[in-house]
């Protein structure tokens, strides 16, 4: 009887250490999903950014043109 408790207890934790690193593992994968996400993004607002750059700096031009 006391082999069976013990034997119990072993499979317990073991299947609780298993549970836990492929817990971690997904939150891994998870975390490295939402940087790629949020990369992308930061990639599209630097590209926003730089267009409106060009059309202020365009715009500048023109209107220094029509002054001079």
């Amino acid at each position: 009887m006391r082999q069976l408790f013990f034997l119990g207890i072993l499979f317990f934790i073991v299947g609780s250490l298993v549970a836990a690193g492929i817990f971690l593992f997904g939150r891994a994968l998870y975390t490295l999903y939402d940087d790629w996400r949020e990369s992308r993004e930061l990639d599209e607002l630097q590209a926003e950014i730089a267009a409106r750059r060009q059309q202020r700096k365009a715009a500048g031009e023109e209107e220094r043109g029509e002054l001079s």
